[in-house]
């Protein structure tokens, strides 16, 4: 699979941004891509790379509601205790991933 380091870690800064907790709508805002859903696949791409042995479970993705015009709203989170590995990731540190 093709995936981008930049549209990764643009999506890893939005979601620090936002308490680790965005919906796609606030990605957007944050990186101005219009593919996020393709963006946070580079991001989970980029936590694989990094070492992180299950970038579904650090990155999850929900369907939070859908609004009256029936557009679907996702939110993208990172998971409880991979914090500390995309902080150090997005501060440019050597990462040694949390793997569970």
């Amino acid at each position: 699979m093709h995936w981008s380091r930049p549209a990764g870690m643009a999506v890893l800064r939005a979601l620090r941004r936002h308490g680790w907790s965005a919906t796609t709508a606030e990605i957007h805002e944050h990186t101005g891509s219009l593919a996020v859903h393709s963006d946070v696949a580079s991001a989970r791409c980029l936590l694989e790379n990094m070492g992180v042995e299950d970038p579904n479970r650090a990155l999850t993705c929900t369907l939070s509601h859908t609004t009256p015009s029936r557009r679907r709203v996702h939110r993208y989170a990172i998971a409880a205790g991979y914090e500390r590995v995309v902080r150090d990731i997005l501060d440019g540190r050597k990462v040694q991933a949390q793997l569970f």
